[in-house]
């Protein structure tokens, strides 16, 4: 019960976390939406996909075989060996990463239509600093201090949010200063970082250890680049032959469209530790998997729809002029970040049960690549149309390519037909809805139907739950 009872309790205070700040910057968006142009978000909007990918190779998963090879031992020497081996060999190589980049960054290496200076520079810089938070943050989840790790988590991203809201309304509303405000904020966090790592890492530093952590860390790399490949590379090509003002516009779309998988996030990682508890039980548990699996991803799709119809409010109401007429993006990328929340808590856990997370690889690693030719080859014809369908193909190719790479092992059978059928009605459904205007009227029209159709779930949902047919064809 005490174990229960703390697992619990850390749960809390990791969802808070990471969920949270998430929640807050969402409910910016309409802030960011009047006083930056769409050409300065799409900056923002570009840097941030380049400080993704640079962080991955300024970290190199190091982070990630600090967490294994941390609990190979109860030492406590040897634990601060390891974490101080992997502190100092991600800060060496993000500075070594981080003069090469300024070196070669005036001949425009890394983007098309952005100058280095002042913008990729300062992600440069971004990087740069972030890569001191990655263990030092991370340390107080080894040795089990939630409070600690939300207090560093939550203190950074107040700090962040107050530099920028303070730069943009006080000093200058663009692109550079926002980016200056996030590098200023990090270099203020940057002194407690240290100290992390002075009083707990110290700076002993094993060869063996590190080659240890490269071997365990290197073959992880791949996974991320296709994590950027599918989810924010699309932007490059937009930058390339459209525009920033057109990243803009699409990213803000995609930052709409997110709200969902930041509640089917909340939802994964409590239903995860579960899935894996009945999954390891003696005897056929499928039965109890399926049930629940099939309630959660009736939920997940219920909340899809919700904030599918009300995007004409969200747009109209809330974001600037700029911004209206992206509601077809938003839809379209709504049914995307919706199927990959089902994956979250489908076909991503059954490969993690069977223990070949190399098919979630082969599976990204095909999606990836049909992403690449997709995006090339609609982008420069049908515009930020393209984009949309590109990013909507790519997530149904990772589904069906997990789900193939699922079947050969630990696999739980389930109504995938009657979802899917679920899934065309509220595509279709939803744009004939949002023909509504968006009047109060038209509001009041909307929770009215909901209401409805809560009623008729709820009072015929232990029959349609009955009558299922779990079939994989």
């Amino acid at each position: 019960m005490t174990n229960n009872s703390s697992l619990f309790k850390s749960t809390v205070f990791y969802s808070i976390a990471n969920v949270f700040p998430q929640i807050v910057n969402f409910i910016l968006l309409p802030f960011y939406s009047r006083v930056l142009s769409t050409e300065d978000y799409g900056i923002i909007a570009t840097v941030e996909m380049y400080t993704y990918i640079l962080g991955i190779f300024m970290c190199l998963c190091l982070d990630r075989a600090a967490q294994r090879l941390f609990f190979d031992s109860e030492n406590v020497d040897y634990r601060k060996k390891v974490l101080s081996t992997f502190f100092w060999s991600i800060v060496l190589i993000s500075i070594l990463l981080t003069g090469g980049i300024f070196l070669l960054g005036e001949q425009k290496i890394l983007s098309t239509n952005m100058n280095f200076y002042p913008y990729l520079a300062t992600g440069v810089i971004i990087s740069l600093l972030n890569s001191f938070s990655q263990l030092t943050t991370i340390y107080f989840q080894l040795i089990e201090k939630p409070k600690a790790f939300v207090t560093i988590k939550l203190l950074r991203f107040f700090i962040n949010t107050a530099f920028v809201l303070c730069t943009l309304l006080f000093v200058s509303a663009n692109a550079e200063y926002k980016l200056l405000a996030d590098a200023y904020a990090l270099l203020i966090m940057l002194p407690i970082y240290l100290y992390i790592a002075y009083k707990y890492f110290g700076f002993e530093f094993d060869f063996k250890i590190l080659k240890q952590g490269i071997v365990f860390s290197v073959p992880l790399i791949p996974t991320l680049i296709v994590a950027w490949v599918l989810g924010l590379s699309n932007r490059y090509f937009i930058d390339m032959y459209m525009g920033l003002a057109d990243v803009g516009l699409f990213s803000m779309a995609f930052k709409i469209a997110s709200v969902v998988g930041i509640l089917s996030g909340s939802i994964a990682a409590a239903f995860s530790p579960m899935f894996y508890r009945i999954a390891n039980k003696e005897g056929d548990t499928s039965a109890s998997l399926r049930n629940i699996s099939v309630q959660i991803i009736y939920i997940m799709i219920f909340a899809a729809f919700t904030i599918t119809i009300f995007v004409p409010e969200v747009v109209s109401w809330f974001l600037d002029e700029k911004y209206h007429g992206i509601e077809i993006f938003i839809n379209l990328l709504m049914f995307s970040n919706l199927l990959i929340s089902l994956m979250s808590v489908t076909t991503v856990l059954y490969i993690m049960q069977s223990k070949n997370t190399y098919f979630n690889l082969y599976a990204g690693l095909i999606a990836s690549i049909f992403s690449l030719i997709i995006n090339y080859a609609l982008i420069p014809v049908y515009g930020l149309y393209g984009a949309v369908m590109a990013n909507v193909i790519s997530s149904v190719i990772l589904y069906l390519s997990q789900y193939r790479f699922a079947k050969k092992g630990f696999n739980i059978q389930l109504p995938w037909k009657n979802i899917f059928v679920l899934l065309v009605f509220i595509t279709v459904i939803s744009p004939l809805v949002q023909i509504l205007s968006t009047t109060i009227t038209a509001f009041i029209i909307k929770i009215l139907l909901l209401l409805t159709v809560c009623l008729f779930a709820y009072n015929y949902k232990d029959k349609f739950l009955a009558n299922n047919n779990y079939s994989n064809t």
